[in-house]
Parts: C-alpha cells; sequence; structure tokens
C-alpha cells in the first residue's frame, strides 16, 4: 500500500509560496498546487498540472534514475519510490525560485529503505508551458549522488 509520500500539506505549501514573497505567481501556484496533490496521493489530479508528454530527469545509476517520457511514466516512478521506500520517500519543499517559464524548488528528500535513511538536500526544476499552464520538463538534482545510488539499489 501507498502510503503519503510527501511533508508539504496545504499549510506547509502555502508558507513556502508566502516565503516566496511572489505567492500569486503562477509557477508559484502550480507547483504549490503540484506538491500538495503529490503529498495527497492525487496522482489523477496531477495531470491538472503535469502535461501528457513531460519529460522527467531523475540523476544516477540506479533503477528509478534515468529520462522518463510521458505522464503514465511518470506515475509509475511516483509508484515505484513510494513502494520501495514502504511509504516513507517523502519531498519537504524549502523554497521556489521561479519566473514566468522556469522554477527551482530547493528540498529535502527524505526515505527509508533496507535499514538505510535517506534524507538528501536537492533541487529539482520545472519548465512550464506557458500556453497550457503544465509542467513540460523536471529535472532533479542532489547532493551525494553515490549515497542515492546506493539507496535506490538496495
Amino acid at each position: 500500500m501507498i502510503k503519503n509520500v510527501t511533508t508539504v500539506t496545504a499549510e506547509t505549501a502555502a508558507e513556502v509560496a508566502r516565503k516566496s514573497s511572489m505567492a500569486d505567481h503562477p509557477m508559484i501556484r502550480l507547483l504549490t498546487a503540484g506538491h500538495i496533490r503529490y503529498g495527497d496521493l492525487s496522482l489523477e489530479k496531477l495531470r491538472l498540472g503535469i502535461a501528457d508528454n513531460v519529460v522527467w530527469y531523475t540523476p544516477g545509476n540506479h533503477p528509478l534514475s534515468g529520462r522518463i517520457e510521458g505522464i503514465e511514466g511518470v506515475f509509475e516512478w511516483l509508484k515505484q519510490s513510494a513502494e520501495v521506500t514502504n511509504g516513507t520517500f517523502r519531498v519537504e519543499m524549502h523554497r521556489i525560485l521561479a519566473d514566468d517559464e522556469w522554477a527551482a524548488v530547493i528540498s529535502t528528500y527524505r526515505g527509508e529503505r533496507k535499514g538505510m535513511v535517506l534524507e538528501m538536500p536537492g533541487v529539482q526544476t520545472f519548465r512550464r508551458d506557458m500556453d497550457t499552464n503544465k509542467i513540460i520538463e523536471a529535472r532533479i538534482w542532489v547532493y551525494d549522488d553515490v549515497f542515492v545510488n546506493k539507496f535506490w539499489s538496495a
């Protein structure tokens, strides 16, 4: 069973948006809503903000790394990351920095797997199609690729 996979709640996402001093910016609203939907396991509602043809990049050399094409592939990645961590994988958002097309979300990735604890600072970038207001590209960067490879390969 997939459990809550993120610590972002409506309250914490709103706090992140407020701290950005751009809470009404379309990119901030899009990412805040997306993180809330992810945290609530509303995967189908993620379709509201992610393009069907999204390209998603996960770093490393492990079973969940690589280039993922399409929203169904992203959903599968999200499900697998939750399953292999017994639902402990989550993203704690700290700040969103954005312009009209691009955003960077400063986060901490957390989870537990086979006796290992992931607590990794990182950044995820997002590119938005301004006509559809949907994410068309996402890339994840983490602090320690070696540990991340070990964690997801266990």
